[in-house]
C-alpha cells in the first residue's frame, strides 16, 4: 500500500495502490502516520512523499467512506481522529516534508499536500475539495488548508467543490512550485539536494518557528 526508501538523512514514501488512484483506507492511514512518527525518531532531515501511478491520491478510498454511513457517531469520530493524526504526523514531522502530486489530487488527497512544508505539482495536476459533493465535509483536513490559503479562496474551493489547475493551486498557496512533467523529478532533486546541504539543527529550528 505504501513502499518506503529509507536512506540515512532522507526518506521517500509513495502511495502505491495505483488500481484506486491511491485511494487511502484505515490500513494504509495507519501505515503512513507510523512511517512519519518513525521518521521523525529517526531524526532525517528530509521525507518526500509521492504516488504511484496515475494519481497522486483520490483522497478516501470509495468502499470505505461508503461502510462509514453505517457507523455509529463514535465510530467516525475515532476514524476522522486518525485521519487527522495522520496529516498531524505530516505536519509535525521535525523532518522536512516535501509532496510531490501530479494527475488528481481530490478530497483528502489535499491534506498531504496542506500538511506538508512544501509541496510541487506536475503543470497538468488536477485538484478537487470533492466532499461536499459525497455529502461530506472536509473538516480534518480545514486547520492544514487555512495555514496555506485565505478564507476567501478556502470558502470558494470548499463550497463549490471546483476541479482547479496546478497554477491555481500554486496561486492560493497550496504549492510552492509547478513544473512540466520532463522537470518535475529534477526539481525534488534539486530540493533534496538543497535541504540535505542545510543543517540538521537549523533545519529543525526553523520549522519550530
Amino acid at each position: 500500500m505504501i513502499e518506503v526508501q529509507k536512506h540515512e538523512l532522507h526518506w521517500q514514501i509513495t502511495l502505491n495502490r495505483p488500481e484506486v488512484h491511491n485511494a487511502f483506507h484505515p490500513e494504509m492511514i495507519k501505515m503512513i502516520t507510523a512511517t512519519y512518527v518513525e521518521a521523525a525518531k529517526a531524526k532525517v532531515k528530509l521525507v518526500v512523499l509521492n504516488g504511484n501511478g496515475k494519481s497522486f491520491s483520490a483522497g478516501a478510498d470509495l468502499n470505505w467512506m461508503k461502510s462509514m454511513a453505517q457507523y455509529s457517531e463514535k465510530e467516525n469520530y475515532v476514524d476522522a481522529l486518525k485521519l487527522f493524526d495522520m496529516f498531524w504526523a505530516i505536519y509535525n514531522c521535525p523532518a522536512v516534508t516535501v509532496c510531490v502530486a501530479h494527475g488528481n489530487v481530490f478530497g483528502g488527497g489535499l491534506g498531504f499536500v496542506a500538511s506538508s512544508d512544501i509541496a510541487i505539482a506536475e503543470e497538468n495536476t488536477k485538484f478537487c475539495f470533492s466532499e461536499v459533493k459525497w455529502g461530506l465535509s472536509p473538516a480534518t483536513i480545514s486547520p492544514f488548508v487555512r495555514a496555506k490559503v485565505s478564507e476567501a479562496a478556502a470558502n470558494h474551493l470548499m463550497l463549490t467543490a471546483d476541479i482547479f489547475s496546478a497554477e491555481e493551486a500554486r496561486q492560493t498557496g497550496l504549492l510552492y512550485r509547478v513544473v512540466n512533467q520532463e522537470t518535475l523529478q529534477a526539481s525534488v532533486k534539486q530540493i533534496t539536494k538543497n535541504i540535505l546541504e542545510n543543517g540538521a539543527g537549523a533545519l529543525m529550528v526553523t520549522k519550530e518557528l
